[in-house]
């Protein structure tokens, strides 16, 4: 159990550590890429209301 515990941790460190650069690599190419990153962003919006939309109304 223990062991468990110590690898979960070290892999939210190493996730702490990454996120950043992975956050500013993602912006940077959205920002070279616009049509992409407005595609990317209306599908996202697209599934959050398609969800939200099927929690509220009990398809789940």
């Amino acid at each position: 159990m223990a062991d468990g515990h110590a690898l979960l941790f070290i892999l939210l460190g190493i996730t702490a550590i990454v996120e950043p650069f992975l956050l500013i690599a993602g912006g940077v190419y959205f920002l070279s890429h616009p049509l992409m990153a407005l595609a990317a962003l209306t599908l996202l919006l697209a599934m959050l209301l398609f969800v939200e939309t099927s929690a509220r109304y009990g398809c789940w």
